[in-house]
C-alpha cells in the first residue's frame, strides 16, 4: 500500500505517540533501563492521562531517544512511511506536578518547555541518519529552536468558531515572529459542537479562504464531515475554489518557504514586518502579509460581507478581485461576498495580478 501511494505522489503521514502502557511489549525493557520521565524522589514514573498506568518516554535521555527511533524505524520507516505527525510532542504531566518531575537533563520546572524540541530533534536526527534530506513534522507543540528540526507546529484542538479563527490567526503571527516560520491553524477548528448549520458551513468557507495564505494548508477536526465535499450546503463550491487557488499559488508559496530557509523570513507576518516606518501598523492585528507581495484581510464574523482594510504606504495596491488600484497609506472599505475575502497584491507584481484575474474569472464562471 505504501509503495502504491508513493508511486501516486502521495506521502503517508502517521501519528505514533510517546506514551507506553504497562501491557505494551516495550514497557518492561524501557522500565528496566530507566527510559521514562520520573519523579525526583523516584516514587512515580506514570503521567496523568486518562488513567494512572501510562508512562512517558524521556526525550532528553539519549538512550530513550535511540530506543524509540529504533522502534519507529523498524515498524514505519523501513516500510516506506517517512513522515510523522508528532502528536503529542509535549509533556503530559500536570502543571501542579512540575516541581516533582525529573528528566534526564533536569527537573520539570527547569526543562519542561524543552520537551517538544528534544522529541523533534530525536525524530529529525533519526530520519537524517536513515537517509532523509528534507524533514518536516507536524507538531502539537514547539519551543525556541524547534524550527531547526523541521517542526511545523499547529494550533491543535481549538474550537470551531469565528472567535478562534481570529484568535489563532493572531497566534500564528506571534509564532512566526518568534522565529518558527511554518506554523498553521487547523482549518475549521477541531472541537466542533455544531457541524450542520449554515453558520458552521460559512465558518469552514471563511477558514479555508484564510488558510490559503498560511504556511501549511491543513484541516483537522473532530467531526464526521471534515472532507471539503461533505461539509454540507453549498460550501463545497467555495472551498474547492480555495483549494484550486492554493494550488495555483504553489510556486509563490514555495518561494516563501525557500526564503524562510535561507533568510529566516516568515511567510506569514504582520504588516509592520515589511513596513517598519509606519507607526500605526503594530496596532493592526486583523490583517497580515503572505510573502512581501500579498496582503490578506480575513473575515472573522458570520454573514460579514464587507470590511475596512488598511493599505500600507510607499506602494500602491491592487484589489485582486476587482483589479482596482489603490494608493497606499489609507483605509479602504472593500466587499467580502461569500466567494472571497479581501486580498491585495503590490501593484508592481503583475504576475500575481494576472494569476488572480484568471482564477477569479474561472471561479465566477463555476459559481454560476
Amino acid at each position: 500500500m505504501v509503495e502504491e501511494m508513493n508511486e501516486m505522489g502521495i506521502r503517508i503521514m502517521i501519528s505514533p505517540w510517546t506514551l507506553v502502557e504497562q501491557e505494551s511489549e516495550n514497557f518492561k525493557p524501557m522500565k528496566k533501563r530507566g527510559l521514562f520521565s520520573g519523579s525526583l524522589d523516584g516514587s512515580k514514573d506514570t503521567v496523568f492521562f486518562r488513567h494512572p498506568n501510562v508512562y512517558q518516554y524521556d526525550p532528553t535521555n539519549p538512550e530513550a531517544a535511540r530506543y524509540l527511533w529504533d522502534k519507529w524505524k523498524e515498524n514505519y520507516f523501513d516500510l516506506g512511511i517517512k513522515t510523522f505527525w508528532l502528536d503529542p510532542c509535549d509533556d503530559f504531566h500536570e502543571i501542579s506536578d512540575y516541581n516533582e518531575v525529573n528528566f534526564h537533563i533536569g527537573t520539570g520546572t527547569e526543562v519542561h518547555n524543552y520537551f517538544p524540541v528534544a522529541h523533534q530533534k530525536n525524530i529529525h536526527d533519526g530520519l537524517v541518519a536513515a537517509g532523509e534530506t528534507e524533514v518536516v513534522t507536524i507538531c502539537r507543540s514547539s519551543w525556541a529552536g524547534s524550527q531547526k528540526y523541521g517542526a511545523s507546529p499547529a494550533a491543535h484542538d481549538i474550537e470551531s468558531s469565528f472567535e478562534h479563527l481570529e484568535t489563532y490567526m493572531k497566534a500564528g503571527l506571534n509564532l512566526s515572529m518568534s522565529g518558527i516560520p511554518w506554523g498553521a491553524s487547523e482549518i475549521g477548528g477541531f472541537i466542533t459542537d455544531d457541524n450542520t448549520s449554515e453558520k458552521f458551513q460559512e465558518l469552514m468557507i471563511r477558514w479555508y479562504q484564510y488558510g490559503v495564505f498560511t504556511p501549511v494548508f491543513r484541516t483537522h477536526g473532530l467531526r464526521p464531515n471534515n472532507e471539503p465535499w461533505n461539509i454540507g450546503g453549498d460550501s463545497y463550491e467555495y472551498i474547492r475554489d480555495s483549494l484550486m487557488l492554493r494550488e495555483k499559488l504553489r510556486p509563490y508559496v514555495m518561494d516563501q518557504m525557500k526564503l524562510a530557509t535561507s533568510d529566516g523570513l516568515p511567510p506569514m507576518r504582520p504588516l509592520f514586518f515589511d513596513f517598519p516606518n509606519e507607526d500605526m501598523l503594530p496596532d493592526i492585528e486583523d490583517q497580515f502579509l503572505f510573502g512581501s507581495d500579498l496582503m490578506i484581510a480575513p473575515i472573522f464574523q458570520y454573514k460579514m460581507r464587507k470590511r475596512k482594510v488598511y493599505l500600507p504606504s510607499s506602494c500602491s495596491w491592487t484589489d485582486t478581485w476587482t483589479n482596482e488600484i489603490h494608493t497606499g497609506g489609507q483605509f479602504v472599505e472593500v466587499g467580502a461576498p461569500l466567494d472571497r475575502i479581501p486580498v491585495f497584491v503590490r501593484s508592481s507584481n503583475n504576475e500575481l495580478i494576472q494569476l488572480f484575474k484568471s482564477h477569479y474569472l474561472e471561479s465566477r464562471h463555476g459559481f454560476k
